[in-house]
């Protein structure tokens, strides 16, 4: 069987410069009848001072959520019928759960002076180390059944949908504003307490002329180092061309290493990192993705 589980996260030009460790945190992986992929991406404000913490616990619950979702509802017909109250509670859930992962986190291990030292001023002083802004983190995450897609966005970064062909459209969140200087979305946080209206959520039945869609999404380190989403998409269809070619651990590899000469020579020199997800890899095979 194929694996259809790609992720990839690098750490950014700039943090091997200054010493950050790596924030973001990717996961990707194939259920019973579907797929999974995940990118957060920790801030880098020194406010933020455990964020790689907070995206990895933020991609685990997604991905954890994502499959209850998927064993539960395993067709259309069964999640339409309850899509209101699914994305209610699948947002209140992953909320809940990445709290209390933070919270025991925290517990076992107490900030330090040291850890304190790089906060900013006004956070000291106000003692917000005492909440979540440590691990501050975005989401992107996409559920890929053999009937539908589940996809859920929370701050920046860019996630794809794409079609057998090579068609492929940047997924739009319906009520994400989208503003016209930042063309993906401005960051919203999953530590902030407006965190369960800044998520947003795309589900939708899987048509007949959709059939094997697969999902990319990437950090805004990768989104933000291209000068226009045409050459943007083009990159991602290259990246999953190239892995429907050659299988999951070649691809992991090279596509690592043109990530980290992107890193460095992007604006930003961040981190990167990338995802697809698709129960029908074989059907993007023998392609060069133009």
């Amino acid at each position: 069987m194929e694996n259809n589980f790609f992720a990839v996260s690098i750490m950014g030009a700039s943090h091997i410069k200054s010493g950050k460790p790596m924030q973001d945190s990717s996961l990707a992986f194939k259920g019973d009848g579907f797929c999974i992929g995940v990118v957060c991406d920790g801030h880098g404000a020194d406010k933020h001072f455990r964020s790689e913490i907070g995206s990895k616990f933020a991609a685990e619950v997604t991905a954890e959520k994502f499959s209850e979702i998927a064993k539960q509802f395993p067709t259309w017909e069964l999640l339409k019928n309850n899509l209101k109250q699914v994305s209610h509670r699948v947002k209140l859930a992953i909320l809940a759960d990445w709290h209390a992962k933070i919270e025991q986190y925290t517990k076992e291990n107490p900030f330090t002076e040291d850890e304190l030292k790089k906060a900013s001023k006004s956070f000291a002083q106000k003692r917000l180390y005492t909440v979540a802004q440590p691990y501050g983190t975005t989401i992107l995450g996409a559920l890929v059944t053999e009937e539908y897609y589940f996809a859920l966005m929370i701050g920046d970064g860019a996630m794809f949908k794409i079609l057998p062909g090579f068609k492929t459209e940047i997924v739009v969140f319906p009520g994400k504003k989208i503003y016209d200087d930042e063309p993906h979305s401005a960051t919203d946080s999953l530590c902030e307490d407006n965190a369960y209206s800044s998520m947003f959520i795309c589900c939708n039945p899987i048509e007949k002329e959709e059939y094997g869609v697969a999902f990319g999404m990437c950090s805004d380190g990768m989104s933000e180092a291209f000068a226009t989403d045409e050459v943007l998409i083009k990159k991602v269809n290259n990246y999953f061309a190239y892995y429907a070619e050659v299988g999951i651990e070649k691809a992991t590899q090279d596509i690592t290493a043109q990530l980290n000469n992107l890193s460095a020579i992007s604006p930003m020199k961040d981190d990167i990192s990338l995802a697809f997800a698709t129960n029908h890899l074989e059907m993007y095979k023998s392609s060069d993705g133009e």
